[in-house]
């Protein structure tokens, strides 16, 4: 019994200790708890903001009043390891620049623009790597007017050792806007796929042995049409055949402007050079939709589409296309509006696929043209799942007076600009005449806001 007394004694001692320590540690945990909550949603929060802090510059790109920066492209253009940037501005010129290689890594800067004449106004580009060690060439297309020249539309290559023209060819159409660069035969040569703005021909031009591109004759599997107008055109395998199929935007125009539709229209290749007309899938998007982006979006590791609907123009009506892909040729189409998206979006027009918070899934970044407005850079985080979030994501305004071209279907492109790994965003603004460069600050330090 004198045992069990002492037990009690002892353990009413030992509850009492507890109950003051617990009473003690009550405060420090709960805020333990409280900081370690608010760290994890910072971090998500900053995850999902990879434009947050104002890292950006503006760079005017051409000089006198014939040019505005409608498309552009980005590449090792001079062989430095620095990526570097071209822009169209449907003149007889093209504007490149140049990353400044005397910086320190990560700075982000460039040249002043080098401007370098074209036989034609030039509007779509395209980059042609070198077979050899030598330098990338650039191949341009003249969408002037078919009927107020005397020739046929060209393609003009372009030699970045000599900044001269050292290919000109027809382009297999009427008006040629977009072109693609790859090998559409298997035969280890890259070939030209063209879009055309009048006329609606899709031309693959097949690169020859000894160089230079075939024109396809008419018809020719490698020449058909398809509506009236084409714009941004991406070559991928959408059925995991192994051979490149395209994706590309497509209107049918009548002879009543309003009566103009748009869609995404999907071609499977035949690993041949041609395309299979009998699979051709057709998605219907708003009749000013330009652009496209291309990438398993839903992660489900089949090939997936985005395309931007600019709506009005005059209020946040637009809106984000997506057809997710089944991996053998097919998609299932969903819109996502502003009760998706958690934010409205107002004319929409460029749209690009990349990782910008560096959490594995592929975002969506739009640049817009709004009738009146200025411009925006619309971010969409990837929630997973085919799931978008701009609520999530940014909305950043291109400046007073500022907007993407009206000719632009590649007004926005995605690349890793300054060399830290993560893609930042170069986005045309047609009446400024500049291309303003949003560097991704996911991942590095806080900094000031960049001159």
């Amino acid at each position: 019994m004198k045992f069990n007394n002492i037990y009690f004694q002892h353990a009413g001692w030992y509850q009492v200790k507890r109950s003051r320590l617990l009473e003690k540690l009550k405060l420090p945990v709960l805020f333990f708890i409280f900081s370690l909550g608010w760290i994890l949603w910072f971090s998500t929060s900053l995850a999902a903001q990879p434009f947050s802090q104002p890292q950006r510059i503006d760079i005017k790109v051409f000089s006198g009043n014939d040019c505005y920066p409608d498309n552009l492209v980005a590449a090792d253009l001079n062989g430095d390891g620095l990526i570097d940037i071209a822009a169209t501005g449907f003149c007889r010129r093209f504007a490149v620049l140049f990353a400044d290689a005397s910086q320190p890594l990560h700075a982000g800067r460039f040249l002043s623009p080098k401007e370098v004449r074209l036989p034609d106004s030039a509007i779509g580009m395209a980059v042609i790597p070198s077979k050899t060690k030598a330098l990338p060439f650039l191949v341009f297309s003249n969408c002037a007017n078919p009927d107020s020249i005397p020739r046929q539309p060209r393609l003009q290559v372009v030699s970045m050792e000599t900044f001269k023209v050292v290919q000109d060819f027809p382009s297999g159409g009427k008006a040629p806007d977009d072109i693609a660069v790859a090998d559409f035969n298997s035969d280890g040569l890259l070939d030209l796929l063209v879009g055309h703005w009048k006329g609606g021909t899709l031309s693959l031009l097949l690169g020859k042995e000894g160089g230079g591109f075939q024109v396809p004759a008419n018809p020719s599997p490698q020449r058909i049409s398809i509506g009236t107008e084409h714009w941004k055109i991406i070559p991928a395998d959408f059925n995991n055949d192994g051979k490149l199929d395209v994706a590309f935007v497509v209107w049918t125009s009548s002879s009543d402007v309003k009566g103009r539709k748009g869609a995404v229209v999907v071609l499977l290749g035949d690993g041949k050079g041609g395309f299979d007309l009998s699979t051709m899938k057709s998605y219907p998007v708003d009749p000013e939709t330009r652009s496209l982006a291309v990438a398993d979006l839903d992660g489900d590791g089949k090939l997936d589409i985005a395309a931007a609907n600019p709506g009005s123009g005059t209020k946040e009506d637009g809106s984000v296309l997506l057809l997710f892909g089944d991996g053998k040729g097919g998609f299932q189409p969903k819109t996502l509006t502003a009760s998706d998206l958690g934010g409205g979006l107002l004319g929409p027009q460029g749209i690009v696929a990349a990782d910008f918070d560096g959490d594995g899934r592929p975002d969506l970044a739009l640049a817009s043209r709004p009738l009146r407005e200025e411009g925006h850079l619309y971010v969409l985080h990837n929630k997973g799942e085919g799931r978008f979030s701009l609520a999530d994501g940014q909305a950043l305004p291109l400046g007073p007076g500022s907007r993407v071209s009206q000719l632009g279907f590649r007004p926005i492109i995605a690349a890793d600009l300054n060399g830290d790994g993560m893609p930042d965003l170069a986005v045309t603004n047609q009446e400024l005449k500049t291309v303003s460069i949003f560097f991704n600050t996911t991942h590095t330090p806080m900094k000031s806001a960049m001159p």
